[in-house]
């Protein structure tokens, strides 16, 4: 679940990358931008297509602060794929 929402944001990273190509080649160089295209674009087919994961650790003061499944993430759209939905929960300091 988590790793498709990752090559989501990575593809997203790209598109803005180079929607500004130009401005970022100016400030450094032509190869910095291929080496940062390689990298977006060869982590999101990771993260899409084999095997790279992605972890999320969540860490609370109080026990109870979280619950102890993640299952509130997951939600269901139309077309029946899971998305995940980060829920802010306040707790109130002890």
């Amino acid at each position: 679940m988590l790793r498709l929402h990752y090559a989501d944001t990575l593809r997203e990273w790209h598109r803005r990358f180079a929607a500004n190509r130009e401005k970022i080649a100016e400030l450094y160089n032509e190869r910095f931008c291929r080496t940062w295209e390689l990298y977006l674009l060869g982590c999101e087919m990771q993260f899409r297509y084999l095997n790279m994961m992605v972890f999320q650790i969540q860490l609370a003061r109080e026990v109870d602060a979280v619950p102890l499944t993640r299952d509130y993430l997951l939600i269901s759209n139309t077309c029946g794929r899971q998305h995940s939905h980060v829920i802010a929960r306040r707790t109130t300091p002890s």
